[in-house]
């Protein structure tokens, strides 16, 4: 399937707290809109209790991070999940190569903060036509502890200074995210019926590795690494 420039998708969005309470949207065509933080899970480890100045206890549940992204958590996702997938990563990806551009130091990075946030919007519009239009469907991936993550991140890198630190952390989370997505569509494209989405998400499946390649030689450009 060919791709063509003809959608235009206007992004509004508010800043992230760190613990992911506010919302970041997309507004897709006229009255669409998909949050980020459509039905992610929270999580906690418990209670805690902590000693007060005046002598007095008080009992906490303190957050505890979700957990690392796992193929096997993602790996029976239907149609309908995987266009919420799509579209969920779609929304993260632009707020964070919007962050990029304003904030990277290399201008390089800035570049590819770019050129992701223009990618990721035309697939964007296209995602949304299909959950639309092609009446592909939206339903919110259960338990999508990464997104949480996600969200995370999102707030982190809106708070972190700018510098070459800022600039390699940005590129790795982009590595890993696009290999994170890889893996999933090709694990759940048996899952697609609708035939225009399926050749959506095949050429995801082929274009994907491009940008986290890109990000992995200019991490290795700057002298630095993965983990």
């Amino acid at each position: 399937m060919k791709a063509t420039w003809k959608w235009i998708v206007v992004i509004t969005a508010t800043t992230l707290t760190a613990t992911g309470a506010a919302q970041a949207q997309r507004r897709v065509a006229s009255d669409y809109r998909i949050p980020i933080s459509k039905e992610p899970p929270t999580f906690s480890k418990g209670t805690e209790t902590r000693v007060n100045v005046d002598g007095t206890n008080t009992v906490i549940r303190a957050p505890e991070p979700p957990p690392a992204f796992r193929l096997v958590d993602y790996s029976n996702l239907n149609e309908m999940n995987l266009a919420a997938y799509l579209a969920t990563r779609d929304s993260v990806e632009i707020r964070l190569a919007y962050t990029a551009s304003q904030k990277a130091t290399d201008p390089r990075v800035r570049e590819f903060a770019t050129q992701i946030s223009q990618g990721r919007t035309w697939h964007l519009g296209q995602v949304w036509k299909y959950i639309t239009d092609k009446h592909v469907g939206y339903e919110p991936v259960p338990n999508d502890y990464n997104l949480v993550r996600l969200r995370d991140l999102v707030a982190q890198f809106d708070t972190m200074s700018s510098g070459p630190a800022f600039d390699a952390a940005w590129l790795r989370v982009q590595y890993f995210e696009h290999q994170n997505e890889i893996e999933v569509l090709n694990t759940n494209l048996k899952q697609v019926h609708q035939d225009d989405f399926e050749d959506l998400v095949e050429d995801s499946i082929k274009g994907f590795p491009k940008t986290r390649d890109t990000a992995r030689a200019l991490l290795e450009a700057l002298g630095q690494s993965l983990p």
